[in-house]
């Protein structure tokens, strides 16, 4: 089966020089069937004529030229011609069986036995053509000469259509930027202080958030198909997409059965203006455990249409018009457990919960970013005899449609049963919901690849690419501290509204970023 032109995601197109790696992985494989089916045609187009490997007609040409190949220009110091007298030049490839035999390397002419410039000893027993003069005057030919009509160096390609499939798999490590955790969730201090773990209290310290929350490095997978749709290897059309399997994060703290250490939960208290906070445990009091977990997962997928140029041989650019879409959805949850020692210290919808019975409160926040919109870019690769380089930059331009959804509840759990009140510390009333909006959406995205042929058909890719997303919401940054504990169903002061109807909500959002390795494999065919 010809060679189609080794094109992973439309980088470009395969040079002449890829040949020398079929050619020694088939010797160290030892396989003569890849020996024989490892050679690509000309990058100029496949021979015109059949030439059997080391056919003592033709020469040995296996060092410096490849079997079913035409080269249209010269390959120093190797292309040599003659004249016959009539004013026709006639180009060869030296052979190197010796510095004075020549194979016929004319572009579309007929082949012609070897033989010696010396016409009194002809290879193999066949004499020179009569119309050659007793010596061979060695010429260089021009480039017009050598290249012929319309063999300039500009690479074209000869295939049938279904030779200009590729497919590529690859395993993808990204790294998402740290998610923003711009308020205080949980804190310790004295039991002594007015407001044990209160911010601004003389023993209190954040034991989470004022900080980020790092997902290190998600595992995930990247796919692709492309096909060219016309036979000059022009234009192209690509699908491709990506997913990061779901990351996660969990901060976890408890007291002993004692209630040490002290745990709280900040807030600033709007019905009395000051700071506040509601107890997870405290010594002889109440003993409780706290969880913040956070989590994440994004996918993408594109389509394009690609143009593609090729500058000379080894160099090829292409340029695209396509549509991106994108989507990043995370989840931030605060859940804690709370055991009373002492009887009426600790309220449920203003009623006293005792031993045996506790108390559960659950704040959930849960963001979505959705981006869809056109995207421009570019690429441009440099292909060796084995490897390929390139790099690439693209960037969209369209809508963000962000969203939010909040939900909190509390709950009484007895041996006679449960009760679940609507609202938690951080989630009430206020600010519970499905909130929405569309802004502008900018994805700019950059990067390099490395690909290494495996075989004919085979390459391994190498990549590391950056993106960029000008707006997206992330859970932490939705979080209103500013809490009315009158709403709050596990507060002591719970009933009807006094002061602000808090928290409140409004869109925080933020700039993010991901960097990404890639390792796969692109199958072309």
């Amino acid at each position: 089966m010809a060679r189609i032109p080794a094109i992973p995601m439309a980088h470009g197109i395969t040079s002449w020089g890829r040949s020398a790696l079929f050619s020694l992985v088939a010797l160290l494989a030892g396989a003569s069937t890849a020996f024989a089916q490892g050679w690509s045609p000309s990058p100029y187009g496949p021979a015109p004529y059949p030439v059997p490997y080391g056919n003592p007609y033709y020469g040995n040409y296996q060092s410096n030229t490849v079997p079913g190949y035409i080269y249209p220009r010269p390959v120093a110091p190797y292309m040599q011609g003659y004249s016959n007298g009539n004013g026709i030049t006639y180009y060869y490839v030296q052979d190197q069986g010796g510095p004075n035999y020549y194979r016929h390397a004319t572009p579309y002419s007929t082949p012609r036995p070897v033989y010696p410039t010396n016409r009194s000893t002809a290879s193999s027993g066949y004499p020179a053509p009569a119309n050659t003069p007793a010596y061979t005057e060695r010429i260089q030919p021009t480039e017009e000469e050598a290249l012929g009509d319309g063999r300039k160096p500009v690479v074209k390609f000869h295939r049938s259509p279904n030779e200009a499939f590729w497919v590529e798999g690859a395993y993808i490590g990204t790294f998402l930027r740290p998610m923003r955790t711009p308020v205080p969730l949980a804190t310790t201090g004295s039991k002594f202080d007015a407001s044990p773990g209160a911010i601004g209290q003389p023993s209190t310290s954040v034991l989470y958030g004022n900080s980020s929350v790092d997902f290190g490095m998600q595992s995930g997978a990247r796919g692709a198909v492309g096909a060219f749709l016309d036979a000059g290897n022009r234009f192209s059309l690509e699908l491709a997409g990506f997913f990061v399997l779901p990351g996660s994060q969990t901060y976890n703290i408890a007291s002993d059965a004692g209630g040490n250490p002290v745990i709280s939960r900040p807030i600033f208290n709007t019905a009395l203006g000051a700071q506040g906070a509601f107890l997870n445990s405290m010594p002889e009091k109440i003993a409780g455990n706290l969880s913040i977990e956070s989590k994440t997962e994004m996918m993408g997928l594109e389509l394009n249409a690609r143009y593609h140029a090729y500058l000379r041989e080894q160099w090829h650019v292409d340029g695209l018009l396509g549509f991106r879409y994108l989507r990043l959805g995370e989840r931030m949850r605060i859940r804690e457990h709370i055991n009373p020692f002492t009887n009426d210290f600790l309220k449920f919808l203003g009623d006293s919960v005792n031993a045996p019975n506790s108390l559960e409160d659950d704040d959930q926040f849960r963001t979505v970013n959705d981006f869809f919109g056109p995207q421009i870019g570019a690429r441009a690769a440099y292909e060796a005899k084995w490897f390929t380089v390139d790099g690439f930059f693209k960037v969209a331009l369209g809508a963000t449609r962000e969203q939010t959804t909040i939900n909190g509840t509390t709950t009484l759990i007895t041996p006679a049963g449960n009760q679940v009140a609507n609202g938690g510390i951080l989630a009430l009333p206020a600010n519970s919901g499905t909130f929405g909006r569309t802004v502008v959406g900018i994805v700019p995205e950059f990067g390099v690849n490395l690909g290494v042929d495996l075989s004919q058909h085979v390459r391994l890719q190498l990549g590391y690419s950056f993106l960029m997303w000008n707006h997206v919401v992330r859970p932490a940054g939705q979080i209103d501290r500013n809490v009315n504990p009158t709403q709050v169903p596990g507060s002591n002061t719970f009933g009807p509204l006094v002061g602000p109807n808090a928290p409140g909500y409004r869109f925080n959002d933020e700039f993010f970023w991901t960097h990404t390795l890639r390792i796969g494999l692109d199958i072309h065919f």
